[in-house]
């Protein structure tokens, strides 16, 4: 079964790619990475609901493109050309990073894949996990998309990203991604906030999912068309998945970290130790060079 790793950026951090390659790299063999960039000047544009994210993300684009043309890069962009290849840049805003997918859709479709994994860079898979092996999370053979599980998210969570509940299921309404079928696997967690939930959303991690080869067109299409609606990509990814991408198998072995100290060397030590699907959020840019690569002679 062929599976590509797609690696994502919410931010230009791609100074790690050399890091991610000693980790990855040796597990799986057609990898991309997926970075943006974005001018900080538009965040506030971005997030104005009066403002067309078209509008936005083509005034970001014409920025960026400028940028580059006179030399210009980010400040936590990779230097070495070695890793350019395998590369893809988009142009946007991490609240809607579902529209990275849809402007890197002709390479995420040349890698023609069974399946297509998306990885956040932050996210750290089980060292056990490689690209002979990955698929054993699908837990029906029918499966069509992974994802992490599901949850009513918190009225305060809904407030901040989305206004109300009245409005993203309006959003997610008018683009036929609104998912009235509610899984029995949600659950009424929300990042340790406070309820009450909103039993009639689902939300979720768009940190890690995978999509089946049948469903990826439409899969990056919904992307775009829920992106220009800016339906905040945790509750975009799992309702179109839910929508358009069923039945999803769904991943409840995981560590998503909250602590003070998440994504220090201690903190991912532990993680090593479990049977664990993946280990949120891992702060490569802290992490020293020999344990760089303890992680990547872990999978051996």
């Amino acid at each position: 079964m062929n599976n590509a790793l797609i690696i994502f950026f919410n931010t230009d951090f791609s100074k790690n790619i050399p890091a991610l390659e000693q980790i990855y790299g040796p597990r799986f063999s057609d990898i991309l990475y997926i970075v943006p960039d974005h001018s900080s000047k538009l965040r506030s544009d971005y997030l104005n609901p009066a403002i067309a994210y078209k509008q936005v993300n083509n005034k970001d684009t014409l920025i960026n493109k400028t940028r580059r043309l006179s030399g210009k890069k980010n400040e936590h962009e990779i230097v070495d050309h070695s890793y350019k290849e395998k590369i893809e840049r988009v142009v946007g805003f991490q609240y809607f990073f579902q529209d990275y997918f849809w402007q890197a859709r002709k390479r995420i479709l040349a890698m023609d894949a069974q399946w297509y994994w998306f990885v956040s860079d932050d996210v750290l898979i089980n060292p056990s996990i490689n690209q002979g092996n990955i698929h054993t999370a699908l837990e029906r053979d029918n499966s069509r998309s992974l994802i992490t599980q599901p949850h009513h998210p918190s009225t305060e969570w809904i407030t901040w990203f989305q206004a109300s509940k009245n409005v993203a299921a309006e959003k997610l309404q008018s683009v036929n991604c609104f998912a009235d079928r509610k899984p029995e696997f949600a659950i009424g967690f929300d990042k340790n906030k406070p309820g009450p939930y909103e039993e009639t959303l689902v939300a979720g991690c768009a940190d890690l999912f995978a999509i089946h080869h049948s469903k990826i067109s439409d899969f990056l299409n919904y992307c775009h068309q829920t992106a220009l609606k800016k339906i905040f990509v945790e509750l975009a990814i799992p309702n179109i998945l839910l929508c358009h991408c069923y039945p999803l198998a769904v991943i409840n072995d995981y560590i998503w970290d909250f602590s003070p100290n998440r994504g220090e060397w201690d903190k991912v030590t532990e993680f090593l130790k479990t049977d664990s699907y993946y280990y949120h959020p891992v702060k490569l840019s802290i992490l020293a060079e020999e344990q760089i690569k303890i992680l990547a002679l872990s999978s051996e």
